[in-house]
Order: C-alpha cells, then structure tokens, then sequence
C-alpha cells in the first residue's frame, strides 16, 4: 500500500475516533433508536436483498443468454454475491470484484473475453439507465411540488446532470469505435506497464473483435438492452423501498421520493471513494441528504446503518463463505 493511502486512512481512523468521542451523547440516542427496531422487518429487508441478488443473476443471465450463452442460475446468483462482496471491500469503481467475475465466466465458463466485456458494458448502462429513469422522474415530482429548497434542488439537478453526462460518455466511447479503441488501448498499456505485465495487441484487437461480434448481436434485438434496464429498476426500488420500510419502522412517514434524493446522492459520492465500499461517506452523504429534507439526524443516521447492515455487510459475509465455491479458487 502507498504511504500516502495509509496516512489517509490514518487520518480517516482518527477522524472516526475523535468524532465518536465528541459526540458519544448523540450516539448513545442512535443506539437507542436502533433497538427499537422490528427484528421481522430487518428479516424482511434481508429477503429483500437476496432478491436483489437474484435480479443481478437474472439480468447477467439474460444478457448471456442473448450472446449464446446458458449458465446455471445458481452459479450466477453466487457470482453476483462475490462480484459485490470483492467490489464492497476493495475500492474505488467496484473493479476488483468484475476483474473476478470476468476471470470465473472465462476460464470456468469458456465464455469469450470480448463477449463478457459486452456483458458488464451492458449491464452497466442498464444501471446507469435505470438509476437515471428513477432519478429524472423524482427530480421532475420535486420541481412541479416545490418540496425542495434551492441548495437542495441545485445538488438534484447536479447529481442528474452527473449521472446523465457519465451516462452519455460511456455511450459515446462505445459507439465510436475508434476513440473507444485509443482511449482503451492507451489506458489498458498503462495500467499493464503499471503492474509490470507484458502487453500483447494481437491479444487485446482479437477481444474488441469479439466485442464487436457480441454488439452486433445485442443491437439485432432491443429487447436485449431493455430487459436488463426492466431487471434493474425493480433492484433500484427494492432498494428504495426498503429504506422506506426503515423509517416508517421508526415511525417516521417519508416519501419515497426523498428516499431516491439519498440514496442518489450518496451512490455518486461514494462512487469516486478511495474508502472500501463508501464506509462513512455513503451513510454520512446519504444522512445528511435526508436531514436537509427534515428527518430528524439520528433517526436518518439510524435508518441508513441498518441499510447498509443488510446492503453492504450482509453480502461480504455471504461471499466470504462463497468465494472458494462461486471462483474455483
């Protein structure tokens, strides 16, 4: 590990400390708030998020199954807990767990490296579309309702315009193929120079061919590309939904609207986390973002760690009992 990663993390666990100590009245309260909670509820939200987990099999399924490719459902169940068990653990971007799922589909699965790079494109713009289908129609509820103040609107909007422009680059870099190509190439001999591994292009033009192959498959049938935005709009509302059930187990009535607010700002903001998994700055952003609607802040801290409890901690504790399993380690 870099010195400078650990002198931030350093100051990261001091920062942690000292605000435990100055404000150990207000978490004495969140603690009390925390027992109060419905011990059925939670079992309900970690249903919840198994189906959540089904729906990420389901939608790699599908996308497969349109490459020409059958996987055992319950073989990608699994990978889809590993894939965000590694992705939670180690930062940022959630690209070690997709370095594993890639290296399970190949060498496991005999799936061709180009097609399973189609796969994970894939069903990244669907999330990045569904994220951003959910976060325009709750922008525009706030607009005609007026339930926001200025500063609150202006980081909705901005957090749109964020998803919106990182949504539209993806699209741009993949549909031109020649600047897609450079800016890959140009990144992947950096990163190989990096971790001190030869570069091979013959290698690296016959996967884009794949690529390329499995793109025009995709683009033969819409139904290929909207399915998996379908999938990943019930994962987004299972999500919502069950923060939702969070607070209304407090006795705090909320709209779900403002419950998409949060959630929306603290996913953008821990993306670009050098902290494994957003710890801190997704409960802090996503906190903050429900105190500045008028949830009272231990009641908003609460809800958002018993979310992330099940969200986060839930699926690493899973794929530590499935890693060796699911990745034939």
């Amino acid at each position: 590990m870099k010195r400078w990663l650990k002198i931030f993390y350093f100051i990261f666990l001091v920062s942690i400390i000292f605000a435990i100590i100055i404000n150990f009245d207000e978490i004495k309260k969140i603690i009390k708030i925390l027992f109060d909670i419905n011990l059925n509820l939670i079992l309900l939200i970690i249903l919840l998020q198994l189906i959540n987990f089904a729906i990420i099999a389901v939608t790699y399924k599908t996308i497969l199954k349109a490459l020409n490719y059958s996987i055992n459902f319950i073989k990608l169940f699994n990978l889809s807990i590993v894939t965000i068990s590694l992705n939670s653990i180690y930062p940022p971007m959630g690209l070690f767990g997709n370095i594993a799922l890639f290296h399970s589909l190949k060498n496991e699965h005999k799936i061709q490296e180009g097609k399973i790079l189609i796969m994970m494109i894939l069903y990244l713009i669907a999330l990045i579309s569904s994220f951003l289908l959910i976060l325009i129609f709750s922008l525009l509820f706030f607009i005609i309702a007026k339930k926001l103040a200025k500063i609150d609107m202006f980081l909705l909007v901005a957090n749109t315009f964020l998803v919106i422009t990182i949504a539209l680059l993806l699209y741009a870099f993949v549909k031109n193929k020649k600047n897609f190509i450079d800016f890959l190439e140009k990144f992947l001999i950096k990163t190989f120079k990096f971790f001190k591994i030869t570069w091979r292009k013959e290698k690296f033009l016959h996967i884009l061919e794949e690529f390329y192959e499995g793109g025009n498959i995709i683009k033969k049938d819409k139904r290929h590309f909207l399915v998996p935005i379908l999938f990943l709009l019930v994962k987004h509302f299972i999500d919502t939904f069950s923060i939702f059930l969070i607070f209304n187990s407090f006795g705090v009535k909320i709209n779900i609207l403002i419950v998409v607010f949060g959630i929306a700002i603290a996913n953008v903001i821990s993306l670009f986390s050098l902290i494994p998994g957003g710890i801190g700055v997704f409960e802090i952003s996503m906190a903050a973002s429900f105190f500045v609607l008028g949830i009272d802040v231990n009641i908003a801290i609460a809800s958002v760690l018993v979310f992330r409890l099940v969200s986060y901690w839930l699926p690493i504790l899973i794929g530590f009992f499935l890693y060796k399993s699911a990745l034939k380690v």
